[in-house]
């Protein structure tokens, strides 16, 4: 699904959260690997459903959401798609 050439981007709350140790990056490429491989963590049945959709036309967005190991926030990433090419992953972390 995703191209190992993929530009990945952190929102300022996910460089802040690895600086303080809430978020790791070990933690962070345990999911992206979750995420490439169609696992998609704790998103609904309907969310999965879009999300294979969206694989499968290359268009619109792609949600993975998953627990953080400290605290109880949800790491969530987002990769897009134009076309035959994607346009990235963007990496953020919130609050239950």
């Amino acid at each position: 699904m995703a191209a190992p050439s993929m530009k990945i981007e952190y929102s300022p709350e996910i460089k802040e959260a690895m600086k303080a140790g809430t978020v790791t990056k070990s933690e962070l490429y345990a999911d992206f690997c979750r995420h490439i491989h169609g696992d998609f963590g704790d998103v609904s049945p309907d969310d999965v459903k879009m999300n294979q959709e969206a694989i499968r036309t290359r268009s619109g967005e792609v949600w993975s959401m998953y627990p953080a190991v400290h605290g109880e926030r949800k790491i969530y990433l987002i990769q897009g798609f134009r076309g035959s090419e994607d346009i990235g992953l963007f990496c953020f972390v919130g609050e239950l």
